[in-house]
């Protein structure tokens, strides 16, 4: 209610690596409102790494120890995780993690929210190096021949491009 004044007044809302760190609980909401802000005609981008991808626990950016350089940690039980990060890490360390932790997005996870958000895909695309690894890293984006094979892209996929619709009902 409190966004009335901007509903459906967008043509393009991006949400550029947000959607995973929105906590679960939250997300629906989210999107929806970010829905609710597109014209009808309108655009929504959404860009985000896999949780289960190698890097997903955003471990490159966010720890200090050799744990930055390990992939997969996302895959660990969250109790070994625990064990493992305050180890070898700071205590506000797991506390960041551990927010994470709980705002995982899957590929599989995104498509079940848009469906209940009432929205459609229009593009997608998958990446193997994301375009933003261009930016940090100078490395050659490179789109992944595995993004529709629906288990293997949770774990080699390391970032998902979206561009969505509104469907025609509300």
């Amino acid at each position: 209610d409190s966004n009335k004044e901007y509903k459906n007044k967008f043509d393009l809302v991006i949400l550029r690596d947000v959607i995973e760190h929105i906590p679960n609980q939250f997300k629906q909401k989210f999107i929806q409102t970010a829905r609710d802000i597109m014209k009808n005609d309108g655009k929504m981008l959404v860009t985000f790494p896999p949780y289960l991808s190698p890097f997903g626990l955003h471990q490159q950016a966010i720890m200090k120890s050799f744990l930055k350089k390990v992939p997969y940690l996302s895959i660990l039980p969250k109790s070994m995780l625990k064990k493992l990060i305050t180890k070898f890490e700071s205590k506000d360390i797991w506390i960041e993690t551990e927010e994470i932790i709980d705002s995982a997005m899957t590929i599989s996870g995104f498509k079940k929210l848009i469906s209940k958000s009432n929205l459609s895909i229009s593009n997608q695309r998958f990446f193997t190096i994301r375009p933003s690894h261009e930016i940090r890293y100078h490395i050659k984006s490179f789109q992944s021949p595995f993004g529709y094979i629906p288990l293997i892209r949770e774990l080699f996929i390391l970032g998902t491009c979206y561009l969505l619709t509104k469907d025609e009902k509300p």
